[in-house]
């Protein structure tokens, strides 16, 4: 009886051995380090493509905006804006005398005042570099008003 129940078990087994796959399927290593690298690849050109777009200096980041009031006059005929942008904001880091902010250069920029005084200020690559009236340290707000007028670029579509 023990040798029909053991010809029995290899008679279950031996097509089992012979017949099964025994090479075991292995991830391809190469082709995941290939994948990530072009996928961090594609990340770093998207963060260059971002700095530049955003165009932040050092400049930007010793400010925190808290408050904005924009009145803008608008022709609709003549496609023109005149505006006077006020800004309020608390400075971030001790010894700032000067702030940049974003803005076009497709319009011109009259007029910017801190406290009633005109201040100095360069506008180039769409970017105001501002001097401020003193010097301001860490928590200190200012209040700067930026008067402007031209002919907006239209940059959406329908």
């Amino acid at each position: 009886m023990k040798k029909i129940i053991t010809f029995l078990i290899l008679l279950l087994l031996v097509p089992i051995l012979l017949f099964s796959d025994n090479t075991r399927i292995y991830p391809d290593y190469q082709k995941i380090i290939e994948n990530t690298n072009l996928n961090l690849r594609e990340q770093a050109e998207y963060y260059e493509q971002f700095r530049e777009v955003l165009g932040d200096s050092k400049n930007m980041d010793n400010y925190d905006v808290t408050y904005y009031k924009i009145d803008i006059e608008i022709d609709i005929l003549l496609e023109f804006i005149e505006s006077e942008i006020t800004m309020q904001a608390l400075i971030c880091e001790d010894q700032t005398t000067e702030i940049e902010m974003n803005f076009t250069n497709n319009l011109t920029i009259t007029d910017i005042q801190q406290n009633g005084t005109p201040l100095s200020f360069v506008h180039t690559d769409d970017i105001i570099t501002i001097q401020l009236d003193d010097t301001y340290n860490i928590d200190d707000m200012i209040e700067i008003i930026v008067n402007y007028e031209g002919y907006p670029d239209t940059k959406l579509s329908d």
